[in-house]
């Protein structure tokens, strides 16, 4: 991909995503859902030049870290077929809490596998781009209200299928040395239910993220950042979260004979 087509694809998202954005203007049952605080820690193993695997720790907290709203855990694989595109497949488990302001009352579980695709390229000297796709088939808790008891009870599964694309920019700011360095993270992403035929049938949610990073070594990074996320709730709501994000990176090398990971 060269430069004109990395504009025009943005510029597209941008537009898109903006175009949600304005619809739920226009509606004044946008919700404000508070700051978010949410925690992140990703350790990824490489076993081959052309397999690695990974996990994914998200605890993700409401009201400035005052009141749960998700745990979500994210096993992987990646195949690296070349330098330019990755093929991962996974799985995922949430617990989602019950929150404000569009409460239901109950919490849940949703199970889910997933397929993904990731394009990678440079864009000048200096920016990397990756271009994610993901097709993720979730099993959601089927809830019903049980008067014998008073309480909400799992009656089943829902499932529903749903599609992402991610284009995210990293771009460094600062080198220290050889292997410390500052740098940023910017990415747009859109989030589309789709039928049980795969195809397309709204949009669910879009997420800007801006994250300023620091790589302290070879193997590991610390990030900070801010996120807005955008849902469409029930109804003709719509919610608005920002969200404060700290994600810890560490990645073992087990085919690097000089690798340092374990020191």
């Amino acid at each position: 991909m060269d430069m004109k087509l990395d504009k025009a694809l943005f510029l597209l998202l941008f537009l898109m995503c903006s175009t949600s954005r304005i619809v739920a203007q226009g509606n004044p049952t946008v919700l404000d859902g508070g700051i978010g605080n949410w925690y992140f820690l990703h350790p990824t193993v490489k076993l081959h030049k052309k397999i690695t695997v990974g996990n994914e720790l998200h605890i993700r907290r409401d009201d400035w870290s005052m009141k749960p709203l998700q745990i979500l855990e994210r096993p992987y694989i990646t195949y690296h077929a070349n330098q330019k595109l990755d093929l991962t497949v996974g799985g995922s488990y949430y617990r989602i809490y019950s929150a404000e302001p569009i409460p239901t009352g109950y919490d849940f579980n949703e199970f889910h596998f997933w397929e993904q695709l990731t394009l990678k390229h440079q864009m000048g000297e200096k920016i990397k781009v990756f271009h994610r796709y993901r097709v993720e088939h979730r099993f959601i808790d089927a809830m019903s209200f049980d008067s014998t008891s008073a309480s909400w009870v799992k009656s089943g599964y829902d499932f529903k299928n749903r599609f992402r694309y991610r284009m995210l920019e990293n771009f460094p700011i600062y080198k220290i040395n050889d292997q410390q360095k500052i740098y940023s993270n910017v990415y747009n992403e859109l989030w589309m239910g789709m039928t049980n035929y795969l195809f397309f049938s709204s949009l669910l949610r879009n997420r800007l993220y801006a994250g300023l990073g620091w790589q302290y070594n070879k193997q590991g990074s610390v990030e900070l950042a801010l996120m807005n996320q955008f849902d469409s709730a029930s109804g003709a709501r719509y919610l608005s979260r920002n969200i404060i994000m700290l994600t810890l990176n560490y990645s073992f090398d087990l085919t690097s004979k000089s690798s340092d990971n374990h020191n």
